[in-house]
């Protein structure tokens, strides 16, 4: 063998590494995006349901957003927003009961990526987002409505006819001493 035959071959086999240093490094990164993303998917339906539970059920609240979340080892912060459902009756449907349908809400849900320090990091990019169509009036587990009481049962009704609807608040009389009225 010459000379440049030896110099051919090595700047070969370095290229031959070089490939596969990449690709290994390449499907590693993947690996850890996608494990990523399964993560923030995750905590956005968490992060949902915990939304739909605490629309009745106030007794354990949605984190405030400006907090950074942990899950699965990663950090990530959350944005949300829940908007009412309108709907166009259009001139043939005007006699149906669609109306009621206005009632309707829309969550949704942004998982954010946590960037930079991790003790102190800012928010990156979107990784995931859930958007759930509920029926405020209905409650998703069946304690809920026992939980409610009567402040509960205003936003309920308040939830179903909009917020123009007046509830009223009645008077509550004093009690006398000794407990009896």
């Amino acid at each position: 063998m010459t000379l440049l035959e030896v110099l051919l071959a090595v700047v070969l086999m370095v290229l031959i590494c070089v490939s596969i240093t990449t690709a290994v490094s390449a499907i590693v990164s993947m690996e850890r995006r996608s494990r990523q993303t399964v993560a923030a998917y995750e905590l956005a339906n968490r992060l949902m349901l915990r939304h739909l539970d605490t629309f009745l059920d106030k007794t354990e609240p949605m984190p405030d957003k400006s907090l950074k979340l942990e899950h699965n080892g990663e950090l990530f912060f959350f944005d949300m927003a829940v908007d009412r459902v309108r709907m166009e009756v259009n001139s043939s449907q005007r006699g149906n009961a669609l109306q009621g349908l206005n009632r309707y809400q829309i969550a949704t849900i942004t998982i954010l990526e946590a960037e930079g320090d991790p003790d102190n990091p800012t928010r990156g990019e979107p990784l995931a987002a859930i958007s759930r169509l509920y029926d405020p009036a209905t409650a998703r587990n069946p304690d809920t409505i026992g939980k409610v009481g009567a402040d509960g049962i205003g936003e309920l009704l308040r939830n179903v006819f909009g917020d123009e609807i007046q509830i009223p608040i009645p008077p509550t009389t004093p009690t006398p001493r000794g407990g009896r009225k």
